[in-house]
């Protein structure tokens, strides 16, 4: 069985290290005071997240070859709450019918990719899904769902390069 190579990541909150791949809905909690001990592991609940199927053999591929996987873009947590910031991927269907293979068709992928938050509280579950506008490309530093937090302009969305970066000070608000 293979399977396309994940990127690890993790996210410390206070005494858990939250740690997750890029392409598997799923954050593992460990206890850093009982030397890394596994807590729990818990499923993102995302019925719409790409995964690739298995390859056939070591030199197939399948992520931006034939399909998009969902890929888990950052987690930020406080004592509370899990805040996912993650795309859904786009099918197979969808990116052979649209060309997306050929280099001059590649930009217009972001079009089919979603991107969203999902907060997880740790009494109540997963909220809905959050979109989030196509122009906001990375985020940094979100320490609450309550609290302003920076993005990166995505200029390759918006057809403006610029000699300059452009950060946006974002806020969530509840409806």
């Amino acid at each position: 069985m293979l399977f396309g190579r994940p990127e690890v990541s993790f996210t410390i909150q206070e005494n858990e290290l939250l740690l997750y791949f890029n392409n598997e809905p799923k954050i593992h909690l460990f206890d850093l005071l009982e030397g890394g001990a596994f807590i729990e592991t818990i499923e993102l609940d995302i019925p719409e997240f790409l995964e690739a199927p298995e390859l056939k053999d070591q030199y197939e591929r399948y992520n931006y070859e034939r399909l998009v996987e969902g890929n888990i873009l950052g987690i930020f947590s406080d004592q509370n709450l899990i805040i996912t910031h993650y795309s859904t991927g786009v099918t197979e269907d969808i990116f052979l019918s649209n060309e997306f293979n050929k280099p001059e068709k590649f930009p217009k992928i972001i079009e089919f990719n979603n991107f969203f938050f999902k907060i997880y509280d740790r009494e109540k579950g997963w909220s809905n899904k959050i979109p989030i506008p196509k122009k906001v490309d990375n985020i940094f530093a979100m320490e609450s769902p309550v609290q302003p937090f920076f993005a990166l302009r995505n200029d390759e969305y918006l057809g403006e390069e610029q000699e300059y970066i452009t950060f946006y000070k974002l806020q969530l608000v509840q409806k």
